[in-house]
């Protein structure tokens, strides 16, 4: 226990009249409270950091997962239209035909890709909105729970000001 601890326990076990036979037990107290306050902070960030870090990698993968994707599509394309180049060349006769056939696939191509990348935009979006209401309700659980440690400090010190008037009366 450092001397700057020991002097503000002190400082307040006088303010609160506390006996000198109970001033080892109330600074003892005090610092175990301080200690756990510090600890349940230390928890508190440590999950938060973890989740983050959750947060973090997930939406990484999933990037990675994309770029896969259009990366195997890149692929497929290109292998498509070698293949087609080829059937161009061996099949002069079906040509026009082929041609009009290729044009619709990329329009129904085009379209699906369009239609994919707007559910991927509003995936994108809801997830965000649920990790901003995830993190909303965190902040709101942080709150309630400072609250709830600044009343019970207010309500400790209500009864040890009981107490005073007792010891008093």
């Amino acid at each position: 226990m450092d001397p700057e601890s020991i002097e503000k326990y002190t400082a307040m076990a006088k303010q609160l009249n506390i006996p000198q036979g109970e001033l080892i037990n109330f600074i003892r107290d005090q610092l175990k409270d301080d200690r756990e306050v510090r600890r349940l902070q230390r928890e508190q960030e440590k999950k938060e950091k973890l989740e983050e870090d959750e947060r973090i990698e997930k939406r990484k993968r999933e990037d990675e997962e994309r770029s896969h994707r259009l990366q195997l599509e890149a692929e497929k394309q290109r292998i498509d239209e070698e293949e087609r180049k080829e059937r161009l060349r061996l099949e002069a006769e079906k040509l026009r035909v082929d041609e009009e056939a290729h044009k619709e696939q990329l329009r129904v191509e085009a379209e699906k890709l369009r239609v994919d990348e707007e559910e991927r935009k509003e995936k994108l979006r809801m997830e965000e909105r649920k990790l901003k209401a995830d993190e909303d309700e965190r902040n709101r659980q942080f709150q309630l729970e400072e609250i709830r440690i600044k009343e019970k400090a207010r309500s400790e010190q209500e009864q040890r000001e009981l107490e005073l008037v007792r010891i008093r009366a």
